[in-house]
């Protein structure tokens, strides 16, 4: 059986009617209202990277960070890791070995979900 998949594209045009398009058959169907549910279902359909790319979009939607207090704390960490690198408290690492070790961690991480 084929599995259906929703476009975001199609989605994002039909959004302004509250209606979601589906591709699956001949002819585009459209679900509306639909319940959280349903929407899950349809969601879970589309390809991975179109899942994170709806994932981050709607976490980020929840975010309302006060910008002058992200600043500030960004300056505060970016001026205390520049100092310990100066002072030689830390030991910097080039950018294909912290790559290497974080999706090797990233790879581990997804090891042990599956195994649950």
């Amino acid at each position: 059986m084929a599995r259906e998949q929703t476009s975001l594209a199609g989605a994002a045009s039909h959004r302004a009617e509250g209606r979601i398009a589906v591709r699956g058959g001949p002819e585009p169907r459209y679900n509306s209202p639909m319940s959280t549910e349903e929407l899950l279902a349809q969601v879970l359909l589309l390809p991975r990277h179109e899942r994170a790319r709806l994932a981050e979009e709607v976490l980020s939607s929840l975010e309302e960070p006060d910008a002058e207090e992200v600043a500030a704390a960004w300056t505060g960490e970016l001026t205390r890791r520049a100092r310990e690198v100066a002072e030689g408290k830390v030991q910097t690492v080039d950018w294909g070995t912290a790559r290497a070790e974080i999706l090797k961690e990233l790879e581990d991480r997804r090891a042990g979900r599956a195994s649950f």
